[in-house]
């Protein structure tokens, strides 16, 4: 599973909606969506029905993530000091690898 972070609401509307015309199972969640919505989308990534989490950080916070592979930031945010994800694993578990990707462009 991938988790995608974007840093403004439309913008991770806007990445789920270019993975999901490129064939990907894509889903955005934020903090304008019902908490039904919410609700339905991590129900989804759970029973892995979507591959591809677009979340706003402030959105992201409190989930919790199995299988893991790959975090990938789409926009960094103008914070100092950006904190996306926590992996907290029960110490019986064998630690996951996760690769982590910043795309940078120029303005």
């Amino acid at each position: 599973m991938v988790w995608s972070f974007a840093e403004q609401k439309m913008q991770s509307d806007e990445v789920s909606r270019m993975l999901i015309d490129r064939g990907y199972n894509s889903e955005a969640i934020h903090g304008d969506l019902a908490q039904k919505q919410r609700e339905l989308i991590l129900h989804k990534l759970r029973e892995k029905r979507i591959s591809i989490l677009v979340a706003t950080d402030v959105a992201a916070r409190g989930i919790d993530v199995q299988d893991l592979t790959h975090v990938i930031n789409y926009t960094i945010p103008q914070t100092q000091k950006p904190t996306y994800i926590e992996l907290e694993e029960p110490e019986e578990q064998e630690r996951q690898e996760v690769q982590s990707l910043s795309l940078l462009l120029p303005k």
